[in-house]
């Protein structure tokens, strides 16, 4: 066969061939066209009805599928355009035509990142995407969002600088961005948006000083910084939030002093600047913020006193001061809060007694002021406080004993105090008045050496904080009295809230305590019996006369009218009564009659020791 042949031969059938081939891929095409159909897109009148009269409704819908992946990552969203977008999940569709006003995300439903393209939803009002798990940066798109009004991004995982070009959002009123992981400095640019009430960054890693721009912000009700790295003074720019109810910059690096004009913030609410390295004074012009409720300086370098000033805080709950360098007094004018709740002056180096009038502030739940130089006794009038729920008083310099209302305190440090509760102190003069008087023999001892409170043992009254504040064991009347008999203990001396003491009509001996001179009421004149001082000093006295005084090397005091503790070679204790006597020299005493009891000593005593010296119990 010829070539020309075999090629004429041939030709048939490749045409066949391409035919079929071309049949085959025009029947996919249409199968292919038929199933496009079928899939509803935003434009088939499922996901936004009528979508030829609601273009803006069809793209916000085309936006949100584009996205949903990138947003949910391996969380799930249902939105899908087989249903309408009225029915997605976090999505509110509003207005005349509608569109997407509001995207509403919270409690890990979104663990992807922010995409860019929610920059184009130009209806969008609220973005709130909180306490989800999502990472990366915002989007600098985000400040096309001419119409925002909230821009909520806390507690998530993004990182990365807070964009400038958020700063676009005039409309915003309210910028979450709290609880991530935000780096570099705060955007000048904040400070143009004039409608914000509430701006808060807090807990980043936030660098740089804060933006005195920021002080423009003049409908700002809200600024909250606290928890990143930011340094610097504090701007006093801030002191132009003419509306401004909280200002927090706790736990930054701030440093300089507080600025005396923000007592210009005459709305201010809470104020929170502790955790930082200001130094410098106290401002007394805060006392003027009259709707100040929260103090909060702890944990700085102030010095100096606290201000009086603050005393005209009338609403303030909480002060909180501890972990400064303040000095001086407690003012007094702290205890007319009536309605604080908080007081944390621990950590400082304040001097002189508590103030009584603390006692005063009856809502009060936790008062700290350990670690300072405290002394004297701790004021009874705290055992007023019947809402304390935490005290601490440790580390001071402070005597007496405990209040017994103060025991209760849920939250205290009384075991590292080293001071007894006063009803104990009380509760040791009262046994040591029963062992020494013959006790178990007087004729009313009802409850005596018990367990019972002290104001049920016969006689025995007490006051609130547990204090005896009058004593009669004189018998009620009985003729032959209670039947006490012996010396009246020196113990009886600390019963320091004692008002009124009756001992009369029985058996005492020896001399009376001398700290019980000053009870206001009592019947001592009736013991015929002098004050301990007065026995010790007639002791002295005698031997002074005997052992020829006058004399003596050393004499300084003797006979005058110091108290016994300023005489030569005279020790008492708290009670007036001589400890201790020492009338040698540094050479000794040298007897030169050891039978007939005469002797001259190195202090120039010459004579016999007198018996009234047998006195000094």
């Amino acid at each position: 066969m010829s070539l020309r042949r075999t090629v004429i031969a041939t030709v048939p059938a490749v045409a066949i061939v391409t035919l079929v081939l071309l049949a085959a891929m025009l029947t996919i095409a249409r199968s292919a066209s038929a199933q496009s159909a079928d899939t509803p897109t935003c434009s088939t009148g499922t996901a936004v009805p009528n979508p030829a009269n609601n273009p803006g409704l069809v793209s916000d819908c085309e936006i949100l599928l584009a996205v949903r992946d990138t947003l949910a990552s391996y969380a799930t969203l249902d939105w899908s355009a087989a249903t309408p977008i009225t029915h997605w999940e976090g999505v509110t569709v509003e207005g005349t035509p509608q569109r997407v006003t509001k995207l509403w995300f919270d409690e890990d439903q979104l663990a992807g990142t922010i995409p860019a393209e929610l920059g184009s939803l130009s209806n969008l009002q609220w973005l709130w995407l909180n306490e989800n798990q999502l990472t990366g940066a915002i989007p600098r798109e985000l400040g096309s969002l001419a119409n925002l009004e909230l821009l909520w991004l806390s507690k998530n995982q993004l990182s990365g600088e807070i964009p400038a070009e958020l700063g676009r959002l005039f409309n915003l009123e309210s910028l979450s961005l709290d609880y991530n992981q935000l780096t570099g400095r705060i955007p000048p640019e904040l400070g143009t948006l004039s409608n914000l009430e509430t701006l808060s960054l807090d807990d980043n890693q936030l660098t740089g000083q804060i933006p005195p721009e920021l002080g423009s912000l003049s409908n700002l009700e809200v600024l909250s910084l606290y928890d990143n790295q930011l340094s610097g003074q504090i701007p006093s720019e801030l002191s132009n939030l003419s509306n401004l109810e909280r200002l927090s910059l706790s736990s930054n690096r701030l440093s300089g002093q507080i600025p005396p004009e923000l007592s210009n913030l005459s709305n201010l609410e809470s104020l929170s600047l502790s955790s930082n390295r200001l130094s410098g004074q106290i401002p007394p012009e805060l006392g003027s913020l009259s709707n100040l409720a929260d103090l909060w300086l702890g944990e700085n370098q102030l010095t100096g006193q606290i201000s009086p000033e603050l005393g005209s805080l009338s609403n303030l709950r909480l002060l909180m001061l501890w972990n400064n360098r303040l000095t001086g007094q407690i003012p007094p004018e702290l205890g007319g809060f009536s309605k604080l709740e908080w007081l944390r002056l621990d950590g400082n180096r304040l001097s002189g007694q508590i103030p009584p009038e603390l006692g005063s502030l009856a809502n009060l739940e936790l008062l700290m002021l350990s670690n300072n130089q405290l002394s004297g006794d701790i004021p009874p009038e705290l055992g007023r406080l019947s809402n304390l729920e935490e005290l601490t008083l440790s580390l001071n310099r402070l005597t007496g004993c405990i209040p017994d209302a103060l025991q209760d305190v849920p939250k205290n440090d009384h075991m590292s105090l080293g001071l007894p509760f006063c009803g104990d102190t009380d509760r040791t003069a009262l046994v040591a008045l029963y062992n020494a008087t013959d006790g178990p023999n007087w004729v009313f001892n009802a409850n005596w050496l018990s367990d019972r409170p002290l104001d049920e043992w016969y006689g025995v009254t007490t006051g609130a904080n547990g204090r005896v504040t009058e004593l009669n064991v004189s018998g009620g009347g009985a003729i032959t009295g209670n039947g006490l008999q012996g010396r009246i203990p020196a113990e009886l001396d600390s019963l320091a809230d004692l008002q009124r003491l009756y001992l009369s009509g029985n058996r005492l001996t020896g001399c009376i305590p001398t700290g019980l001179r000053d009870v206001p009421v009592n019947d001592l004149d009736n013991l015929a019996l002098p004050f301990c001082d007065d026995a010790d000093k007639a002791a002295l006295v005698a031997l002074y006369n005997v052992a020829d005084g006058p004399n003596w090397v050393f004499n300084t005091n003797w006979l005058s009218d110091r108290p016994l503790g300023e005489w030569y070679g005279v020790t008492t204790d708290a009670t007036g009564r001589v400890t201790e006597l020492r009338l040698y020299t540094l050479n000794g005493n040298q007897p030169v009659d050891s039978y007939g009891g005469g002797v001259i000593t190195g202090n120039g005593l010459q004579g016999r020791i007198p018996a009234e010296l047998g006195s000094l119990s």
